[in-house]
């Protein structure tokens, strides 16, 4: 699959499950991505909690068109059906064009956690990157210490593929890692 085709497959996906929208960001929906984006609770897992000013500039980034660039991530929002109500994001991006291999990432603000819909949303959205956009492996990295995305990915049934010790830095210390990963099974192997 080409470059620009690839970046059309992916700006034009839009996903629904029985109570969820999974589609690309509009402006509209900042406030909303800005609940999760800013909550330090949310975030403890992930990543320092940016300033409101840096989290609206990403947000901003966010609207342009996914390029296709090795480590840029694509991001769609997760709304609820019945009330439009936008209440986290999913979110891709390869770690290798050559290879087929992408990471994958949520968020949710925490109203809306523990209702079963990360694992709706993160269902479809494993299927769409796998059947319409032809990944051959999804990759996931969570900290040791994030027990509710530990249960999430294996639920997705995904496979620990390794343990990375002070692998990554979030707000004041170093977490160690463990590196899930999924194989598409709808990929062909053989060339």
């Amino acid at each position: 699959m080409t470059t620009n085709t690839l970046c059309q497959k992916v700006n034009a996906l839009h996903l629904t499950t029985e109570r969820l929208t999974v589609r690309r960001p509009i402006s509209q929906d900042q406030e909303a991505h800005l609940i999760h984006t800013l909550d330090p609770e949310v975030c403890r897992h992930i990543r320092e909690v940016p300033s409101v000013e840096d989290a609206k500039r990403a947000f901003i980034d966010l609207l342009d068109p996914w390029q296709g660039d090795e480590h840029e991530w694509a991001c769609f929002m997760v709304e609820l059906q019945r009330d439009k109500a936008v209440i986290g994001s999913v979110a891709f991006r390869y770690t290798s064009h050559e290879d087929n291999i992408v990471e994958i990432g949520y968020r949710f603000n925490r109203a809306y956690q523990g209702h079963g819909y990360a694992i709706e949303a993160m269902t479809a959205f494993i299927d769409a990157l796998q059947q319409q956009i032809q990944v051959r492996k999804l990759i996931a990295l969570v900290s040791v210490e994030n027990t509710p995305s530990l249960k999430l990915i294996e639920k997705l049934n995904m496979e620990q593929e390794g343990y990375f010790k002070l692998n990554h830095f979030v707000v004041d210390h170093w977490v160690d890692e463990k590196q899930f990963a999924l194989l598409n099974p709808y990929f062909s192997y053989i060339n």
